[in-house]
């Protein structure tokens, strides 16, 4: 009889700490309401000579604070300025042949992000590191194909942080 309630109290204790337990890396998307700020994305800073990864960033940005519910204009003059600069990527070569891809790698993405009021005075500036662990792809020949596929991935995970810490300061400046 003791054995059985020491089990249902240990069973009731696992449930309850289970169904409380604090979730890690999940990013919500909370829209900024009704509040219509325009923001203009430059289209991002790229110094790494073997990796185009411009077009990837802007359009992950742009998706994402379309979503979240800014107003993205076509002039830096018309709003908020949006300036992302890719400071470093590791690995920033592409892997050419089947016997350097490893089983595992990580990718280290650094972006410098500034955003600039209507006359370009900075308001707010930061850097990012982002890191993420993936595995090689089946077919080695579509290698690049999964680069691309990647950094979409590990950039999809930066854009509402970033915009998270961009937020107050559009918040505040539209009250």
């Amino acid at each position: 009889m003791i054995t059985r309630i020491r089990y249902i109290v240990v069973i009731s204790i696992f449930l309850i700490s289970s169904a409380c337990g604090i979730k890690r890396g999940v990013v919500h998307d909370f829209s900024v309401g009704k509040v219509d700020i325009p923001v203009f994305i430059e289209i991002p800073k790229n110094n790494l000579v073997f990796e185009n990864t411009s077009p990837l960033v802007y359009d992950v940005f742009s998706d994402h604070f379309e979503r979240v519910g800014y107003h993205l204009v076509t002039k830096p003059s018309e709003g908020y300025t949006l300036r992302i600069i890719v400071k470093s990527l590791d690995p920033i070569y592409k892997y050419v042949s089947p016997d350097v891809v490893l089983f595992h790698a990580t990718f280290k993405l650094e972006l410098c992000c500034q955003l600039l009021n209507y006359v370009h005075d900075v308001v707010a500036q930061k850097s990012f590191t982002f890191t993420m662990l993936i595995s090689k792809p089946q077919n080695p020949i579509l290698n690049s194909d999964f680069l691309d596929f990647s950094y979409t991935r590990l950039l999809k995970k930066a854009a509402p942080k970033i915009e998270q810490f961009f937020r107050s300061f559009l918040l505040k400046s539209v009250n």
